[in-house]
């Protein structure tokens, strides 16, 4: 855009250019170029009206004289409107200054100088070529910091003491992150972020647990009563999971339901075996000649999707089938017994 500026580097030997040197982030009015300076395998260039800390705030550029890439942007921690930093710039080694003409800490105008140092591990090599083919550290981020820099400071944390920033752990594949909280699965069992009652290493929230429980009363079809159970993972990203009761009578309609707690109590020709609150999915269902009713579950949809009743990751709920079941004596409707489930991302 109009005057937001370039620096260009020329061989001093041949008067070739090598590069032209370009923020990333460049735009209309920068001044960028207003200040250079180079030491070694690297240049820096004031920009003094960019506005990242407001008007007229002021940058300044580090750049890799070999390939020309921007390897930093420097901003003072303090910056203000007007502060024009960037520029004057020097830098020898692996110490930059950048002037700020306009800073007003000791008045208006007064003026202030920043330094900066890229040897965050004290190696003698600039942190850029530390990172660079031949250098002694790893940058697994990509921020062109050595990674021990960034587990010194707490830029990035690494919970397991491995000397690899955590992300980057998870990145990879080392190591898990299954509720997606940016903290390992071992690291938030070991501070209690997250449970582990099986002691398997995986946060409860992350597994699925289905499990039945209750009693199931004698049908007319099975002497050992309806059996629910749940075919597919309880997964909510999946949502593939369907609930079934089989030996139930056939050609005979029931409701699945659900609710937070658990009971054993005495209910039509059967026992109930969810307590609290209760949802129904509906409309019934019929069962088949074989005896067998099943519903595809929608973890989108209400009651399952929102509200009261929402199914979230982590959570247990309480499922049963309620059917009909005409017989000559009774109250013509028996249930399943009962399935726990504990759903998982």
């Amino acid at each position: 855009g109009s005057s937001s500026g370039s620096a260009y580097l020329f061989d001093t030997t041949t008067g070739n250019q090598i590069a032209k040197l370009l923020p990333n982030d460049g735009a209309a009015n920068d001044i960028f170029g207003q200040s250079v300076a180079i030491s070694g395998g690297a240049a820096i260039v004031g920009a003094v009206y960019d506005d990242d800390n407001g008007s007229y705030s002021g940058s300044a550029y580090l750049f890799d004289t070999t390939t020309g890439n921007q390897i930093y942007k420097l901003l003072p921690s303090d910056g203000a409107a007007e502060d024009y930093f960037g520029w004057s710039v020097a830098i020898s080694g692996t110490t930059a200054i950048v002037g700020a003409r306009g800073d007003d800490d000791n008045g208006s105008a007064s003026g202030s100088a920043y330094r900066y140092g890229f040897d965050c591990n004290g190696n003698g090599i600039p942190d850029w070529e530390d990172v660079g083919p031949g250098g002694t550290s790893l940058d697994c981020n990509g921020n062109g910091i050595p990674d021990e820099c960034d587990i010194a400071t707490g830029t990035s944390p690494d919970c397991n003491g491995n000397s690899i920033p955590d992300e980057c752990d998870i990145a990879s594949g080392t190591s898990t992150d299954c509720n997606g909280n940016g903290i390992l699965d071992l690291c938030d069992i070991a501070t209690g972020i997250s449970l582990d009652d099986n002691g398997n290493s995986i946060p409860d929230e992350c597994e699925c647990f289905v499990t039945s429980y209750c009693i199931a009363a004698p049908n007319t079809a099975s002497a050992t009563g309806a059996k629910i159970r749940m075919v597919g993972l309880p997964s909510i990203s999946l949502n593939t999971s369907v609930l079934e009761a089989t030996d139930c009578p056939a050609g005979q309609y029931g409701i699945f339901y659900y609710g937070p707690g658990q009971a054993q109590l005495p209910f039509g020709d059967g026992y109930r075996c969810v307590a609290g609150s209760v949802f129904r999915l509906m409309p019934p269902m019929l069962s088949s000649g074989a005896g067998v009713a099943s519903r595809t579950l929608d973890y989108n949809a209400s009651p399952m999707g929102s509200g009261a009743g929402q199914i979230t990751s982590g959570s247990t709920w309480n499922f049963q089938y309620w059917y009909r079941d005409p017989t000559p004596v009774g109250y013509g409707f028996n249930l399943s017994d009962g399935l726990e489930v504990t759903f998982c991302p």
